[in-house]
């Protein structure tokens, strides 16, 4: 092995890298044998798909709440103005009714 790279089948599927010559001093291939092959790489895949599918899984229960929210404020906002329009009728009639009251009583003094 020359100096200042690793030897291609040290990491299977894997790009072959060059160190300096100061660490390939240091580099020491049977020590990390042991973890060469691990199914560290399958187990990646699969938290970071599970990590994916929680993602989208929130993603759908937040726009579905948020959804559930718009709908929830508008029925709150039609129920506000409903309120409203009832005060105004209310206040309408009261008017309706002084002015009645006030015509009766115009009403009977003429007669």
């Amino acid at each position: 092995m020359p100096p200042g790279s690793v030897p291609a089948g040290t990491a299977p599927g894997r790009a072959t890298c060059s160190f300096t010559p100061t660490l390939a001093a240091h580099f020491n291939e049977n020590l990390i044998k042991h973890v060469q092959g691990w199914p560290a790489e399958h187990v990646e895949k699969q938290a970071s798909r599970l990590r994916e599918e929680a993602h989208t899984m929130g993603s759908i229960y937040m726009s579905e709440n948020c959804t559930e929210l718009k709908n929830l404020r508008s029925l709150v906002r039609v129920c506000e103005i409903q309120a409203t329009l009832r005060e105004q009728r209310i206040l309408f009639l009261r008017q309706q009714i002084k002015e009645l009251e006030k015509l009766k009583n115009q009403n009977s003094f003429m007669v």
